[in-house]
């Protein structure tokens, strides 16, 4: 093994990180008559009481700011059949992401996708920077989830499925 030390690229880092699966989140929101949705691969757990999740967001994303307005943002935990939705969320118009996608609208104004493994609502609760990314960190109010639904994964730049819940 010859670990590489010094001056080393985005790449060789998005590489490394990548050899860690990470689930696959939506998050959508809709405030002022405008939608807005992008997906996240970095995300955890950070309290139980209170529920709190941290999310890591590009400084540059032009997603976010029409997010983070809302007063509530929709989380969905995408499921192994929604990589194309996933990949949908991550390019084009923040605005027009979600057209034609079978959304459950809160009257919050947080936006959840059908057929996800998982649900959450939650508010901004905080947001710190970190390098070029910033954390926010989002309190989570209402949860749902479907237990025989299987997590869509990203790995390795790529989306994969959970091959068996042993």
């Amino acid at each position: 093994m010859d670990l590489v030390t010094g001056t080393f690229g985005g790449k060789q880092v998005r590489t490394f990180f990548g050899q860690v699966p990470s689930g696959v989140l939506a998050l959508a929101a809709e405030s002022h008559n405008e939608s807005a949705a992008m997906t996240i691969c970095s995300f955890t757990t950070v309290s139980i009481e209170p529920p709190l999740l941290v999310v890591s967001i590009r400084q540059e994303s032009s997603t976010w700011p029409l997010l983070k307005r809302a007063p509530r943002i929709g989380g969905s935990i995408l499921s192994e059949g929604q990589a194309g939705l996933a990949r949908r969320l991550s390019s084009g118009e923040p605005r027009t992401r979600i057209a034609d996608s079978p959304v459950t609208r809160l009257d919050s104004g947080a936006l959840l996708f059908e057929g996800a493994s998982a649900w959450f609502e939650a508010e901004l609760a905080d947001e710190v920077p970190a390098g070029d990314h910033c954390l926010a960190v989002l309190e989570i109010s209402a949860i749902a989830q479907q237990l025989h639904a299987w997590p869509l994964v990203f790995h390795r730049s790529t989306f994969a499925t959970v091959a068996s819940g042993t």
